[in-house]
């Protein structure tokens, strides 16, 4: 995701109430902290990776039986969990005691899980893991007829390798709170340790403590964004509260004083109504390499999870494009799946409606000397679509669209004809409409599908499709 949601804290540390939506987890009541506790039998994981399965509960003197969601629990297994919530999908509990645990259960490498909101699987064993989300994508594109011809091998990343991480921040009286959120509440937890990050990024949190109780005011809240770029950390603080001109030369200055200026190469702010982040301090060039052409990056940049994630997705889309190609990367940010595409002779139309995005990647192509093979506008996509006559004589479309997919752009394309479409997706329900639009009537082949698990322990899947125009209908 491109976007950088805010969140609305008051001094416990407990956000602003939402305006509530229609999504049945957004109208929870909490049940009575005296509920008796229930048994239950785990069926399987649920898409948010809560061990699900069902039990009889009395609620205003009715008993039903509901479907019951408990974290950190496994299919098989047979557990006592405290009710603590229920919506129109069940009760959500609280697991109390393993009566009787499962095979594929293991002990989680890591001591915040459980507290930390950041993995939700690392108590299933490696084979199990991978098997769940397999069948996960298998399943969301299977209840849609979308079947592809083959299924790529399947990419799964270390647990060391995350580059980018958010987290949160409160400063107290007497000392600053840096954490990740725990799993569905805007609690902070703390960290010492987490086993997916990488050491860079696990080195910055002492210097940052020590920058947060020098630079930030008793109340403060807000975000800390961190991307690993080549010679150090881009760090963007995302306050949520405007932090007044005084504040931020604090900032700078804190920086200047603290380890964190031999290990970072920018320090930025974004205020909370604002789309741009300003540069407080950048002691180094904020160059990444990981595209195939050296690229100088904005803060606050989206950046692939892993750059091992990262590099096996350019390398499976590379493989299926011929040299000197005309291509189109649509949501192309900077260019993460198509810079490395300019020095083997293609031609590229980059669209995307991050402005910073684009700069950046019109940049590095220019600066590299590909900048006569390429264009690029700042388009969304989402309410102007690319028109079939504006694809007339491409040979390849990227695309890499947000979660809710591009439903009105792929129908689009599939008008258009191009002959190969090669896409990214990180939401497996919305991947699979856009594909069973495309290969409806047989106008494409689904080639192959294929998992990138660079989201280690979480439910997070991306997946890259590839697919060709049906030959009949080239002619």
């Amino acid at each position: 995701m491109r976007s950088h949601p805010r969140f609305k804290h008051n001094k416990k540390n407990i956000p602003a109430k939402k305006k509530r939506g229609n999504n049945p987890r957004d109208h929870a009541k909490k049940l009575p902290r005296n509920s008796p506790p229930i048994t239950v039998e785990i069926t399987h994981i649920g898409g948010r990776g809560d061990g699900v399965g069902r039990a009889d509960y009395t609620l205003n003197y009715t008993q039903k039986s509901y479907t019951v969601f408990v974290p950190e629990t496994l299919p098989g297994e047979v557990v006592t969990a405290q009710p603590q919530q229920i919506n129109a999908q069940g009760i959500r509990a609280e697991l109390i005691e393993l009566n009787q645990a499962s095979d594929n259960r293991r002990t989680p490498p890591c001591p915040a899980f459980g507290r930390c909101g950041g993995c939700q699987l690392q108590h299933l064993n490696d084979n199990s893991y991978q098997s769940w989300k397999s069948a996960l994508l298998e399943k969301s594109l299977s209840e849609l007829g979308v079947v592809p011809k083959e299924w790529g091998s399947a990419f799964w990343g270390d647990a060391p390798t995350r580059r980018r991480a958010t987290l949160s921040y409160r400063r107290a009286a007497d000392s600053a709170i840096i954490g990740f959120l725990g799993r569905q509440t805007h609690f902070i937890t703390p960290i010492d340790e987490c086993i997916i990050l990488q050491p860079a990024i696990k080195a910055l949190l002492a210097p940052l403590h020590i920058f947060a109780k020098m630079a930030l005011r008793k109340g403060d809240t807000g975000r800390l964004q961190i991307n690993m770029l080549d010679a150090g950390a881009d760090i963007t603080l995302l306050p949520d509260a405007e932090m007044p001109q005084d504040q931020q030369t604090s900032l700078a200055s804190a920086a200047a004083q603290t380890d964190l200026l031999a290990v970072i190469v920018r320090l930025s702010i974004q205020q909370p109504d604002s789309h741009v982040a300003t540069p407080l301090l950048a002691p180094k060039s904020a160059s990444l390499s990981s595209f195939g052409v050296p690229a100088i990056m904005p803060p606050a940049s989206f950046l692939q999870a892993s750059a091992e994630g990262e590099a096996a997705m350019i390398k499976l889309l590379a493989s299926k494009i011929a040299d000197n190609s005309r291509i189109i990367d649509l949501f192309c940010g900077a260019g993460t799946l198509s810079l490395g595409l300019l020095p083997r002779g293609c031609e590229l139309l980059a669209i995307d409606e991050d402005g910073a995005a684009i700069s950046t990647f019109e940049a590095a192509a220019h600066q590299a000397g590909f900048g006569q093979q390429a264009r690029f506008e700042r388009r969304n996509l989402f309410d102007a679509p690319l028109l079939p006559a504006e694809v007339k004589g491409i040979d390849t479309v990227i695309l890499d669209p947000p979660r809710q997919g591009a439903e009105a752009q792929i129908t689009l394309l599939k008008q258009a004809r191009i002959p190969q479409i090669l896409m990214v997706s990180c939401n497996p329900r919305t991947l699979a409409r856009d594909l069973a639009i495309l290969i409806a009537d047989t106008r494409y082949h689904l080639d192959s599908v294929t998992l990138i698990d660079q989201f280690v322990y979480s439910t997070h899947i991306e997946a890259v499709a590839c697919l060709r125009l049906v030959e009949e209908d080239t002619k």
